[in-house]
């Protein structure tokens, strides 16, 4: 019976030729295209190394000192009644303007104040901001660098493809090693094994490899460099108390709300009396994602952008899946009904209800399988193109294959009701109606 469900279905869709391709073009396409979208917030969201902790992670990237001006304006002038005051004068203070200045953090104020927070379980500082170009046989390459600590090893976890991570014995001794990505082993040594002990030298300094490192497949500023490096090594490009060139990561214990506001009361400790200029200080920490979605869309609470980000993603997908879900429906509609007269002769020659009902629902089945199949091939090879040809920088897309079969269960489940709804009602009619419907 399935074998010859399986003939008439593939009879049918070789007879509608254009409709079939119509059907398979906008399964296909939608699987694709909701595939390779997946892969990428997958490869930037996924919890895989070295982001494996990037749900629990809270960022100190920027520190805002302000100046608040304010002015007194009288309400209401005193008047008098026959010598004798009625009204007295009262007044209204208004903030009249403000001045900013934003910037990444001191080391010192950093490590002062937000290391010993009880709600996390480690802390990083690290600095992401400097680039050197190096001459190799003639050739430049260009090494971006991150100065950071020992604990920056435990928040984010990369994968050693040789070698270990500097300790906090060799920050503090300001010794002279790093860890390389595996690219510019490449780049600089011609091989990304077997370079432990070799130098690789940058603004005059010899500094000695201790690691190589795999190359992350995601795009955080912290994790797509070149060179690790002790921080203890890096020169301030200018002193100030409040402002440096540092961010921190923290670690929370699992709450990170709880964190971000132990932060914020953390920096309400900070005196601003060495800053004649400004009166106010604010502290923003964001979460992983909110970083993120900060740089798409702006807005001065972090949270409002992630919000505003995350509601217009799933609209845009849910409007993507809708289109050709719609399509579909009417395709098969429009199809069906044009098959009355088939469904005529085959109750003349006795097939059941649910006979004619299964058929219908069996063909929208192997329709759906086929175009989910070829969807599944042009996103692998979409994927491949984009990967080769580095148009996403850093990140790296991989099929997911647990996404698909959800997808291909989803568009199951349209085209079964697209073909259920009207095979249902086509079933139903009586012979001598569908016979005079069309002819064969």
């Amino acid at each position: 019976m399935i074998k010859n469900y399986i003939k008439l279905a593939w009879r049918v869709l070789s007879r509608k030729k254009f409709f079939t391709f119509i059907t398979l073009f906008g399964i296909s396409f939608t699987l694709m295209v909701l595939m390779l979208i997946t892969s990428y917030f997958q490869a930037e969201f996924g919890s895989k190394a070295p982001m494996k902790n990037q749900d629990e992670l809270v960022i100190l990237e920027y520190l805002t000192l302000q100046k608040v001006m304010y002015d007194t304006i009288a309400v209401v002038d005193t008047t008098f009644d026959s010598g004798v005051a009625v009204y007295d004068t009262t007044y209204d203070t208004k903030r009249t303007g403000r001045s900013i200045s934003t910037s990444s953090f001191n080391e010192k104020l950093l490590q002062d104040h937000f290391r010993d927070l009880e709600s996390i379980k480690a802390s990083t500082i690290f600095n992401t901001g400097i680039r050197h170009d190096v001459f190799v046989n003639n050739s430049k390459l260009q090494i971006a660098i991150n100065h950071c600590d020992a604990p920056f090893w435990d928040i984010f976890n990369f994968q050693f493809i040789e070698g270990r991570p500097f300790d906090a014995s060799e920050v503090t001794q300001q010794a002279q090693v790093a860890v390389i990505a595996q690219k510019l082993a490449k780049s600089y040594f011609g091989k990304d094994k077997n370079v432990l002990g070799k130098f690789i030298t940058v603004d005059a300094r010899q500094y000695k490899v201790i690691g190589v490192v795999k190359d992350p497949t995601s795009s955080p500023d912290p994790i797509i460099v070149d060179m690790f490096l002790p921080y203890t090594n890096a020169e301030e490009s200018y002193r100030d108390p409040y402002f440096g060139n540092y961010s921190m990561a923290l670690l929370s214990d699992g709450n990170v709300e709880k964190t971000k506001k132990e932060a914020i009361s953390a920096s309400h400790d900070i005196s601003l009396d060495l800053q004649d200029e400004y009166n106010e200080l604010i502290l923003k920490p964001v979460t992983y994602k909110e970083l993120y979605a900060k740089a798409l869309y702006y807005d001065e609470d972090p949270a409002k952008s992630l919000q505003f980000i995350s509601w217009l993603l799933i609209g845009l997908l849910s409007l993507f899946i809708l289109l050709p879900v719609l399509n579909l429906i009417n395709l098969n509609v429009s199809r069906i009904m044009d098959r009355s007269s088939e469904i005529g002769v085959r109750k003349a020659f006795g097939a059941t209800n649910s006979q004619i009902l299964t058929q219908f629902v069996f063909e929208n089945i192997v329709q759906t399988l086929i175009g989910g199949l070829i969807g599944f091939l042009l996103a692998f090879i979409a994927m491949y193109f984009i990967n080769q040809s580095k148009s996403l920088g850093a990140v790296v897309l991989e099929m997911n294959v647990s996404f698909f079969l959800y997808s291909l269960l989803i568009c199951l489940f349209f085209g079964i009701l697209s073909g259920l709804l009207p095979a249902l009602k086509m079933s139903k009619l009586q012979i001598v109606n569908a016979l005079k419907t069309n002819q064969l």
